[in-house]
């Protein structure tokens, strides 16, 4: 099985993903999955560039990599972001740390992880 970078079929998940929907990208349906056979295969380092484009362009709406992360271990989440009472309407004021690489680093390698991939 390979890490595989897709987009669903008319909203289904496609036949050659075995395990899918994770890193999910609004701005064009983009989803990581594992599978074979069809979609772009990525390498790790691929994997985590990625992840990295994702969060630059603040496509991380609730924290949305770390809500990966649990629901691909079965654990609850909660978001490490607080909205104040005035911002609730707008969202877009919310800023976030900047992560550092081992941090990205540990994103992806604890979901190959979880995944069995090496």
């Amino acid at each position: 099985m390979a890490i595989i970078r897709y987009q669903s079929d008319s909203g289904n998940t496609p036949s050659y993903i075995t395990d899918g929907g994770y890193f999910y990208d609004p701005s064009d349906g983009t989803k990581i999955g594992i599978g074979s056979g069809g979609g772009t295969e990525l390498t790790s380092a691929e994997l985590l560039t990625y992840i990295k484009e994702m969060d630059a362009r603040k496509i991380t709406f609730f924290d949305n990599l770390e809500q990966s992360m649990a629901t691909a271990a079965g654990e609850s989440f909660t978001s490490s972001i607080r909205v104040d009472a005035q911002d609730e309407d707008n969202l877009t004021k919310i800023e976030r740390a900047a992560k550092t690489d081992s941090e990205y680093e540990a994103i992806r390698d604890a979901w190959l992880s979880q995944k069995g991939i090496s």
